[in-house]
């Protein structure tokens, strides 16, 4: 008889390694902690904005920028606009590059929005105060490689901005590196003008200036406009009645008349300077010198001879 005393003893037939159960769980918290920080910081980012917290600590700001944020951020604001308002350089007599972003700047107005091509330049002039620009002697002047390209005269009087455009007479080359300035430029400056026969022609467009001089002392003016109606009767009107007004008004100092015509109409006047009471422009005073107005109309566009 076999004797087994361990038949009901248990028997180890391997070994089960023990895990670790908690593992997995950190595995969960730390991913769910890691997206949710990546999840908040543009928040976080987007709410200090352009403000270094460090700074807003350093500066004992930090509790009123949270407490009280929108008006803390309204006042720094405020704060800025006004350092950079106070601290705007003004610039006078300086050449800056001409392209759509370049501002010229006097202590009275701005020269903004160029549009240069080779054929013209597009500007705007804005002022805050009311200046006549035609009594002024503020020119735009136009260098390339240090050499002066044209003087520009600011004309018109008006308050706020205008936008004016100068056509050149000879295409440019090229519209690199084309620099402005604002320049107030004295008749002292002015170059000495040769007459033909005491008398100066300035041409543009429809308009012609005849001037008369007597030793280079102005005395008469002649202008005649030959309009070519566009198909715009409503421009034509309007153009048609401000010269005859024009022509009704001259009439009491000296003599103009207005004459239409299938394409359009033709307004000539003649005044002897020493009866002018008008106030028009391109009728200069009486004993303007030839080189005042020859200076002054080719910076306005005109051709003078």
């Amino acid at each position: 008889m076999n004797n087994n005393s361990n038949n009901n003893e248990p028997v180890v037939i391997g070994r089960i390694k023990k895990g670790k159960t908690g593992k997995p769980l950190v595995v969960l918290i730390l991913f769910l902690l890691i997206g949710g920080v990546i999840f908040i910081l543009p928040s976080i980012f987007n709410y200090f904005g352009d403000y270094n917290v460090f700074d807003l600590i350093k500066n004992g700001e930090i509790i009123e920028f949270f407490t009280n944020h929108d008006k803390f951020v309204e006042q720094k604001d405020k704060e800025n606009n006004m350092v950079t308002t106070t601290t705007k350089p003004v610039v006078n007599d300086t050449n800056i590059l001409i392209n759509s972003k370049a501002i010229i700047e006097n202590n009275n107005f701005n020269i903004s929005d160029f549009n240069l091509t080779n054929e013209s330049i597009t500007y705007k002039v804005t002022t805050s105060n009311n200046i006549n620009f035609d009594k002024s002697n503020y020119y735009l002047v136009l260098k390339q490689n240090d050499k002066v390209l044209y003087n520009i005269k600011l004309t018109d009087e008006f308050k706020d901005s205008k936008e004016f455009t100068f056509k050149f007479k000879n295409k440019l080359d090229s519209i690199l590196e084309v620099k402005g300035s604002i320049r107030e430029i004295k008749e002292s400056e002015f170059p000495k003008v040769n007459l033909n026969n005491n008398i100066l022609t300035c041409t543009l467009d429809d308009t012609t200036y005849d001037y008369t001089f007597n030793n280079n002392m102005l005395e008469n003016v002649k202008e005649t406009k030959e309009y070519q109606d566009d198909g715009d009767n409503k421009k034509y009107l309007d153009i048609f009645d401000e010269y005859s007004k024009k022509a009704k008004e001259i009439n009491n100092y000296g003599n103009a008349t207005i004459e239409e015509s299938i394409d359009g109409f033709t307004f000539i006047s003649n005044v002897d300077l020493n009866n002018y009471t008008g106030n028009y422009n391109n009728y200069y005073s009486l004993n303007t010198t030839a080189n005042k107005v020859s200076f002054e109309m080719n910076a306005k566009g005109y051709d003078c001879k």
